[in-house]
């Protein structure tokens, strides 16, 4: 029974189809039944041990890895295929744009003190600035300020535009 449930996991996994825990619990139930088997129980102990038997293990599924470009033919292939879009164009139509957080909120991670003092959750509160600028460097754009607060409290009651800034 065992070695037919082994079967099914390493089908499904050349299909690049994933298998819940659930899923191999109803497949070996399936199997006891065909297989008229009785008193049978597919225990989360029998579970972890049929896996380590086999050698599987419950794993995370990261991202989209199926659709990505992974041979560096491939990757060269595509990376000059971009260069002669980008050729098309003039360098002061190319422009590079980029994003980083300011967690302005967030209290220091060290202090000066005499005893030591416990550790406190990070405040995520942030607001996310994005730049751009040409090839060329002709045209830096103005920072940009993606929020969702009309007057954030790090800018002082003010609008980004009283700042000087797209918000």
């Amino acid at each position: 029974m065992e070695k037919a449930l082994a079967r099914f996991v390493n089908e499904m996994e050349s299909e690049g189809a994933p298998i819940s825990h659930e899923s191999l619990r109803d497949q070996a139930i399936a199997i006891r039944n065909a297989l008229k088997i009785t008193n049978f129980e597919f225990s989360d102990g029998w579970m972890s041990n049929f896996e380590k038997r086999f050698s599987f293990k419950s794993r995370i599924i990261h991202g989209k890895a199926g659709s990505a470009v992974t041979s560096t033919q491939d990757i060269q292939t595509q990376i000059s295929k971009i260069k002669e879009k980008i050729n098309e164009y003039g360098l002061s139509n190319v422009y590079n744009f980029d994003e980083t957080a300011l967690f302005y909120a967030q209290v220091p991670r060290r202090t000066i003190s005499k005893t030591p003092l416990s550790g406190q959750k990070d405040d995520k509160t942030r607001i996310t600035i994005a730049l751009a600028c040409n090839a060329d460097g002709s045209h830096k754009h103005k920072l940009f300020f993606i929020g969702h607060a009309a007057k954030p409290p790090c800018f002082g009651g003010k609008t980004g535009e009283q700042h000087g800034h797209w918000y």
